[in-house]
């Protein structure tokens, strides 16, 4: 028989299958809580933490934890008896035991010559593995948190794995471990761009590279002192990742000299084939024109906003001057500037591409210095560099300083595409009826509307006075 203080009125069943049965909302420990508990109960007499609740009849324990309990006197001397009261020979096999435990759990106490034997064991785990696998064994890093290299001999990619994780897959008895050939490892659109960076270039790809900065990779071109990321909208969004993971990659490529582009989503989806043009530039396949066989002339409003929009990865904008090269009267470069958006004295290169599949040798060069002939009123001008897509040489080659690195900036995803943050401004959302006391990103996340952070840009600055 107990008594129930929530229904007043005793019971024939026990508390806790009382409160399982007919209060679902009544944990065990908060009935204790609310109907049972003592004054000063519940906190660790060592550390003043939250003890540990054993049962509505014993209550809470004197304790937070085994470690906290093991520093009382008490305890002590229990310990220090029992240790006394065992045989040397007892006390032998204790401390075996417990040396046992910590080499399995950590590889700790090892030899030189424990450890090689551990490793070839383990690599020829692994080659029988991956014979099954229709993989080829390259090694085994025991002392790089003990990643495996393979290489998959039906795509020919080369991936390294953390130990626990081929672990998995063979527990799992799964077979199909390289991400690149398997879809289920890999979205429709990032095989996609592998399939297009393997047929467009013949020297060595590295897929799910973790070996270079310590992080995944998804490509990884050794000979290029290239890396590619394929930036989903989902998976990269402030709600998944952190504001500088992508900016962390790049600083990290940056210091083993590896350039790393970033390919979102939407820019393989509603412009794949400017991306792929760009690609293939690094590639260094693109179709090759002398900027000295071209001519320059001034290129018009619907012209310029036209070819923009179908060469230039962030599209077209306003722009005031706007001049461009012509190979046999077509229009094979454009570059536009405008006003600064800053300062009223200076103005900005705004935009500046080649047709798709199309390089220009110097014509960068011949298109900016024409500019700053024609218009000498011009006295000083900025750009900006995209990190996810360069790292500013052509403002150097051109003659600009450097000015500073800016931190990552951000879009809102909008309908399955990034949208400029200039769009939803506070002051915007709240004349459409939004809260005015909440703040831009708590509107939008109300809304549904997620972050995806960039790279950040290279601010770069002409004193075309002193270069006249």
């Amino acid at each position: 028989m107990s008594y129930c203080f929530i229904c007043n009125k005793d019971i024939e069943c026990s508390i806790k299958e009382h409160l399982s049965s007919f209060h679902h909302n009544f944990s065990r420990k908060l009935y204790y809580d609310t109907y049972l508990k003592k004054q000063n109960e519940g906190k660790c007499i060592i550390c003043n933490k939250e003890a540990v609740f054993k049962s509505i009849e014993q209550g809470y324990s004197n304790y937070c934890s085994t470690k906290c309990a093991w520093q009382t006197d008490e305890v002590k001397l229990k310990r220090k008896i029992k240790i006394a009261e065992k045989t040397d020979a007892e006390k032998s096999e204790w401390r075996s035991k417990i040396l046992d435990n910590k080499i399995s759990k950590y590889g700790c106490g090892l030899s030189d010559i424990g450890k090689n034997l551990r490793q070839q064991k383990s690599e020829q785990h692994f080659k029988d593995y991956f014979k099954t696998c229709n993989c080829t064994f390259i090694k085994y890093d025991y002392n790089d948190k003990k990643r495996v290299t393979f290489r998959c001999n039906k795509c020919n990619t080369i991936a390294a794995y953390t130990r626990a994780l081929l672990d998995r897959y063979c527990r799992n008895n799964d077979l199909t471990i390289c991400h690149t050939c398997n879809s289920k490892y890999t979205s429709k659109q990032e095989k996609q761009l592998y399939d297009f960076v393997k047929n467009n270039y013949a020297g060595q790809i590295l897929t799910r590279d973790h070996t270079l900065i310590g992080k995944e990779l998804d490509l990884v071109l050794p000979d290029l002192n290239l890396a590619i990321e394929f930036d989903g909208l989902y998976w990269h969004n402030d709600n998944v990742i952190k504001n500088d993971v992508h900016l962390i990659k790049t600083e990290l490529c940056e210091s083993k000299g590896y350039q790393l582009i970033h390919i979102f989503e939407d820019e393989w989806n509603f412009k794949q084939e400017i991306v792929k043009s760009r690609l293939l530039n690094f590639f260094h396949k693109s179709n090759r024109i002398f900027a000295r066989k071209t001519k320059i002339k001034d290129v018009q409003t619907a012209e310029a906003y036209k070819f923009l929009n179908e060469n230039h990865i962030q599209g077209a904008c306003s722009s005031k001057y706007k001049l461009g090269l012509y190979y046999n009267d077509e229009l094979v470069s454009l570059m536009t500037f405008g006003k600064s958006r800053f300062k009223k004295d200076e103005f900005e290169l705004l935009r500046f591409c080649n047709k798709l599949n199309t390089s220009v040798i110097g014509g960068a060069s011949k298109l900016f210095t024409a500019f700053c002939k024609l218009h000498p009123e011009v006295k000083n001008i900025v750009s900006y560099a995209d990190r996810r897509w360069s790292k500013g040489n052509v403002y150097e080659s051109l003659g600009f300083s450097f000015v500073h690195v800016s931190a990552p900036s951000y879009f809102y995803i909008v309908n399955h595409k990034r949208e400029n943050r200039i769009k939803y401004q506070k002051h915007k959302l709240v004349a459409n009826g939004a809260d005015p006391t909440k703040t831009e990103h708590e509107i939008m996340k109300e809304m549904g509307f997620a972050r995806i952070y960039d790279c950040g840009t290279i601010k770069y600055n002409f004193d075309n006075i002193n270069s006249t």
